[in-house]
């Protein structure tokens, strides 16, 4: 089967979207994403990676659901390269949604031990987070903006007799 004109420059602006978004993500999960003040006077500043893997951690002390943006936007990347259009601007909508619930820890106090002893307080998002967030909007317009395009008629023009 031929691919429709115009398929070609579909998949390379849907590729193309893809790849930024995935290397936003990926500067993301390297540099600074959080910084928080310790009750013993200290300043603590995790990195993507460190918020990825301990952020559900908000989900259960401060019910914030701001770390599941993560669920939505590996399927919506996805769902969005196979034109899925849809479905993925609506799971890229979830994620963007679920994402900015983590403005909402903002002065959250936090354990910063095992004991309870040390708090610790969320007292600037860094540019890992604006990187998380500008990752997970490339999804939305990248599903909305590059349709397919349109089929060609069969050969022989619409109404081919067998």
């Amino acid at each position: 089967m031929i691919a429709p004109p115009g398929w070609r420059a579909v998949m390379i602006g849907r590729l193309g979207i893809a790849g930024v978004s995935v290397a936003l993500y990926a500067a993301a999960l390297a540099l600074p994403a959080l910084d928080f003040h310790k009750s013993s006077g200290e300043d603590s500043i995790f990195a993507g990676w460190e918020t990825l893997l301990m952020g559900w951690y908000a989900l259960i002390s401060a019910s914030n659901v701001g770390w599941l943006a993560n669920v939505f936007y590996l399927p919506g990347l996805v769902l969005m390269l196979a034109g899925q259009r849809r479905t993925a601007a609506v799971l890229g909508l979830l994620a963007l949604a679920f994402g900015f619930h983590t403005l909402r820890l903002m002065g959250v106090t936090f354990d910063a031990d095992e004991g309870g002893v040390k708090k610790m307080v969320l007292m600037r998002l860094d540019v890992g987070f604006v990187l998380w967030m500008t990752a997970m909007s490339a999804i939305v317009p990248g599903a909305l903006l590059l349709k397919d395009p349109p089929r060609a008629p069969p050969e022989g023009g619409p109404f081919v007799r067998g």
